[in-house]
């Protein structure tokens, strides 16, 4: 993969201009999360060219707030849905050798109690299935006996407890590997917009697409043909086809999770929680502790989804019930964020837990909209898509595109590098090592310009790099989605006067201090559902 210096020079205003120049392209793709992102790096890696416009920032909607694993679906045993487990744990190993940087494996641990031979036996065959698409012996399950057990909750003191089963997942940075796709897709020639809302959609006799676009920025219109539309909306996917038109039936799934400051040293947890086939997890976070997630079914997709009340009180009784003495209380609780899932109907179905997570690619005339898929397995999905695209194109072949993304992998060479340039630019090791998690070797290029801060958490030149090679336009997006700095306990407010002034610089129309405003109360909001009923 090309260097993202190749970008410089072509932020978002310079995008704009181009779209001026363009009449028509093959394909266009609505949405910028995980699959929209993904299809764009896929097809342009064909020589299909292709625009993708996101109505938000990239990864705004359910791709930034998963719950920030890769996994094969261990609960989907339980469903007899193996294949999703098996395509679920090649797609985990895939991500863990081409993407270290985002994705790694950790260690999670299953309590089983004493005298639930059932339950232990049910699980010793699903880990068995598990272990034989992992490719390393060491990430294979183990059985922990309650007597060796010493993890936070989970001691040789809980006689109610048989023991643990110790198996492997992963964890990753869900909107980092959105940006990075669409950097990928950007280099091979992808026309890629966030904030430009596809408002229109039409068809002409000649079996094209036109599309007709606004720029949230400026109110600007735009309009362009297309020879098929890749429709990746996410909870949004009917928007953009007639009532008239069959459609998957579809329902929506919201799941919150908490972050605590507290760090978890421990292996991940997999847990029980009221319901059928319903559980949670307590695993590390950057932050500290992450513990998600509920799952409540909600009528219609939201633009913004924010925690409820109910849901965070639903989380912290629990951990208080399975976990009373690890301080994942009300008083470390620094953050929460939600998500919704679109998830598609096969037969009658009463509860959203146990809906599958299988995806459905659905056609109507020169449109291709994706109902449901998972984060993990994107990859695998979309191919499947691409071919499908690429079949109506008239292309016969595909070639497998390599996950090669700007920030992937990292030569030890270039890692140890790194550190000793930021080491002299007066860098503390922590933000270096921020730096390469997010950006892997393209860290290189913030640290070509970085100036020192007395928090150490951000320099001026990875705001620019944010805005001028990843289009972030506003505080959010920077907080939020590239640095991730709004979920640490202090939520990145200490930066903004740095945001504000870059900001500033490159929009200058911009009212900085009204997005300031916006983003000090959205914090306060969230806060206030951390207080008691």
């Amino acid at each position: 993969m090309k260097r993202t210096d190749a970008l410089l020079g072509r932020d978002r205003s310079q995008c704009i201009k181009e779209l001026h120049e363009v009449d028509h392209v093959h394909v266009v793709i609505i949405g910028g999360g995980i699959h929209g992102a993904v299809m764009a790096r896929q097809l342009s890696g064909q020589g299909i060219t292709v625009a993708l416009f996101e109505k938000g920032d990239y990864a705004s909607g359910t791709s930034s707030r998963s719950s920030k694993m890769a996994h094969g679906g261990l609960r989907y045993l339980e469903m007899f849905d193996f294949e999703q487990v098996f395509e679920g744990i090649k797609a985990r190993e895939e991500l863990f050798e081409q993407l270290p940087n985002l994705v790694h494996p950790y260690p999670f641990l299953i309590p089983v109690n004493h005298g639930d031979y059932w339950f232990r036996s049910k699980l010793k065959v699903g880990l068995f299935l598990y272990d034989m698409m992992v490719k390393h012996r060491e990430r294979r399950h183990s059985w922990i006996t309650r007597k060796k057990l010493s993890f936070t909750g989970f001691s040789s003191d809980r006689e109610d407890l048989m023991g643990c089963f110790q198996y492997y997942d992963g964890l990753l940075n869900d909107a980092r590997l959105v940006i990075e796709n669409i950097l990928a897709a950007r280099l091979q020639g992808a026309l890629c917009l966030n904030y430009m809302p596809v408002q229109h959609l039409q068809f002409h006799d000649d079996n094209r697409a036109e599309l007709h676009a606004v720029d949230a920025l400026t109110g600007n219109d735009y309009s362009l043909t297309a020879d098929c539309v890749v429709n990746c909306a996410g909870p949004f996917v009917n928007q953009f086809l007639d009532e008239e038109i069959s459609q998957p039936d579809i329902r929506f799934s919201r799941g919150t999770h908490l972050l605590f400051s507290v760090p978890w040293n421990d292996p991940a947890l997999f847990l029980p929680m009221e319901g059928d086939s319903r559980y949670y997890f307590v695993w590390p976070h950057e932050t500290g502790t992450m513990v998600g997630t509920t799952e409540r079914e909600v009528t219609a997709p939201s633009k913004d989804p924010q925690p409820s009340q109910s849901e965070v009180h639903e989380i912290l009784l629990r951990l208080s019930v399975d976990l009373p003495d690890s301080g994942l209380d009300r008083h470390s609780l620094h953050y929460a964020f939600a998500g919704e899932r679109t998830l598609p109907i096969r037969e009658e179905e009463e509860n959203t837990g146990t809906i599958s997570r299988k995806h459905i690619w659905h056609r109507y005339k020169n449109v291709f909209s994706l109902y449901g898929g998972k984060l993990t397995t994107s990859e695998w999905t979309i191919e499947e898509g691409a071919r499908l695209v690429l079949n109506h194109l008239g292309k016969e072949t595909y070639t497998k595109d390599a996950l090669r993304l700007p920030g992937g992998l990292v030569r030890e060479n270039v890692r140890l590098r790194i550190q000793k340039e930021g080491a002299e630019a007066g860098l503390s090791d922590g933000y270096v090592h921020q730096l390469i998690n997010r950006y892997g070797e393209e860290a290189q290029q913030i640290l070509d310009a970085a100036q020192e801060l007395d928090q150490q958490l951000l320099s001026d030149r990875e705001v620019d790099y944010s805005i001028t090679v990843e289009q972030a336009v506003h505080i959010e997006d920077i907080l939020r989605r590239r640095t991730a700095l709004e979920f640490y306990p202090t939520h990145g407010l200490d930066t903004i006067p740095l945001l504000k002034e870059k900001l500033g610089h490159f929009f200058p129309d911009r009212d900085v201090d009204g997005e300031e405003q916006a983003y000090k109360d959205r914090i306060c909001a969230l806060h206030e559902t951390f207080q008691t009923d």
